[in-house]
């Protein structure tokens, strides 16, 4: 997704967006296909009747055994409402029964009951008959498990029974949720396999300890009253909590619990689960940082806004200013050679300005082109040097340099590697105050040339540090600036440092006491003889394509 950001004219100057990566979605969608897959084989292999229904009584999945005790096809039954099915549809009282026990699952409770199913030949069996409703992670019907057992043969009937049972406990063991059952006081009298083996308790143990004896400490009072309540008002549970691995770890699980009643209403029974959705949890966490980020963006572009418009302003004012003195006429040699001389600065600086917007630009939209040849970093920077020396000489700072001898050549762009020197020493100028000191230094660390900033000017607040190379992050507010600047120069140094391999970092020991920014950049294995003199080029920024 993207968005465009337009200019005052109404023409667009910035597309930003987000790509989402879906490779997670498609491995998703095969482990679906795969999972539906194994179902059907799990279905068919049961010798009990079971499908699953909607909500509102509708047959979307049956399994073979329900269709063989008829001779059906699954055109005959899919898709169709239950009740109307061909095992019911031959007394209105049983279909009354079957839609009575429909909607009863759906509204969440186990229903389950003895009852007559026509088979093969219009002959009837007695089928221990029940329906189960399942619920998604907030706690509604999602759909409903019927199933049936033919009964018409007692004995036969209990062995079949038991062999359902195992059946039952082999899908509480694969499916991923922790399965449990309660007594209807509350206490836990079966727990799944994966139970264990998250908690590493078993039964005997979760019965010793308690099952708050896994909760994490800040949850655990919700949970034991939400439990007391359901368990005093007879209604179904549901919380997000955080349980304890056998590790010690906590992670977020969804925990619910349904009641099973009798016949007079009466809770006999709480069969329960519980999700794990630290993922869930996890990407929600991931949505508000993100939300956050985004407020913070508009916040950021806000202040940019305001920025731009204030520095590209303060410069045109001087311009407009001594323009209009100029065209009087009035003026004296030595007032018009000033007024000309300002109005040259002013257009210098605001062009300076308008050429980093632009090699911002250039550097988001992957537009701007290196043209590498080995070089020596000495007289890169002593070329820097020389194009800020005015600067330097306006506040009286004292320059240290010190260069290592012989410390290789790096492949690089001369303009940019300048550039990056340049905003170093301009941002050291600019925050250094009047008779401060910056040093200059150029040395080797292992395979790489460091290049080393050091100034005795406002210094960095720790919390701002990792902001200092972002783009137009600058440590104090848009109405409260001192220093003016787009907030743009270490933004350009990081990028171009990073198109040359190298890296960026900065240190300070906090407000006041100066900051230290340094370049890291890869030596080249090439000759020293010849290098690249950049001090007859002191406008090679002014060119910038």
């Amino acid at each position: 997704m993207g968005n465009v950001t337009y200019d005052a004219n109404g023409q667009p100057m910035r597309l930003s967006g987000i790509n989402l990566d879906i490779t997670q979605l498609k491995e998703n969608e095969a482990a679906l296909r795969h999972s539906q897959q194994q179902l059907r084989i799990l279905l068919d292999s049961l010798p009990i009747f079971t499908g699953f229904l909607t909500p509102d009584g509708v047959l979307t999945e049956v399994n073979q055994a329900a269709l063989d005790l008829a001779d059906l096809q699954r055109e005959d039954v899919l898709n169709k409402h239950f009740g109307e099915a061909y095992w019911w549809s031959y007394d209105p009282k049983i279909q009354e029964q079957i839609d009575n026990a429909i909607r009863r699952a759906a509204a969440g409770e186990m229903v389950r009951f003895d009852v007559l199913a026509r088979v093969r030949e219009g002959n009837s069996i007695l089928v221990d008959f029940g329906i189960v409703p399942k619920f998604n992670d907030r706690g509604q019907v999602e759909y409903l498990v019927p199933f049936g057992m033919n009964i018409s043969d007692r004995e036969a009937a209990k062995q079949a029974l038991k062999q359902r049972e195992h059946e039952l406990e082999l899908i509480t063991q694969v499916i991923p949720q922790q399965i449990w059952t309660a007594a209807k006081d509350g206490h836990l009298d079966y727990i799944n396999q994966r139970w264990q083996d998250y908690t590493g308790f078993n039964l005997e143990q979760m019965r010793q300890l308690g099952w708050a004896s896994i909760v994490h400490p800040d949850e655990l009072p919700a949970v034991s009253s939400s439990w007391i309540q359901a368990i005093k008002t007879k209604t179904k549970f549901a919380l997000e909590i955080r349980l304890r691995s056998a590790e010690g770890t906590y992670n977020w699980f969804l925990c619910t619990a349904t009641p099973l009643r009798n016949k007079q209403g009466e809770i006999v029974k709480w069969y329960g689960s519980n999700t794990d959705i630290a993922k869930i949890k996890e990407l929600e966490q991931k949505l508000l940082q993100q939300t956050e980020d985004l407020i913070q963006a508009n916040q950021l572009k806000d202040e940019f806004l305001a920025i731009v418009s204030h520095e590209l302003r303060t410069p045109l004012n001087p311009i407009l200013g001594w323009s209009q003195l100029l065209l009087t006429g009035r003026l004296d040699a030595d007032k018009t050679a000033q007024g000309i001389a300002i109005i040259e600065r002013n257009a210098k600086l605001q062009a300076q300005l308008i050429d980093d917007l632009l090699d911002v630009s250039r550097i988001l939209r992957g537009k701007l082109n290196l043209n590498k040849i080995p070089l020596n970093l000495e007289s890169v920077i002593r070329s820097a040097l020389t194009t800020i020396q005015l600067a330097i000489e306006a506040k009286s700072i004292q320059i240290e340099t010190e260069f290592e001898f012989g410390i290789g050549q790096v492949l690089g762009d001369a303009a940019r590697l300048q550039q990056i020197v340049w905003n170093l020493l301009a941002n050291a100028v600019k925050f250094t105050p009047e008779q401060g000191h910056i040093s200059v230094r150029l040395k080797r660390i292992a395979n790489q040339a460091l290049i080393e900033v050091e100034d005795t000017g406002r210094g960095i607040e720790p919390e701002f540090i990792p902001y200092v190379f972002d783009r137009f992050r600058q440590a104090d507010s848009a109405n409260t600036r001192e220093f003016g600047g787009l907030g743009l120069g270490l933004a350009i140094v990081r990028h171009l440092s990073e198109l040359h391999g190298g890296t960026v970092a900065v240190s300070s020991p906090g407000l006041n006491q100066g900051a230290t920014f340094s370049v890291s950049l890869p030596l080249i294995n090439v000759p020293t003889a010849k290098h690249i003199d950049l001090e007859s080029d002191r406008s090679i920024l002014n060119n910038e394509q």
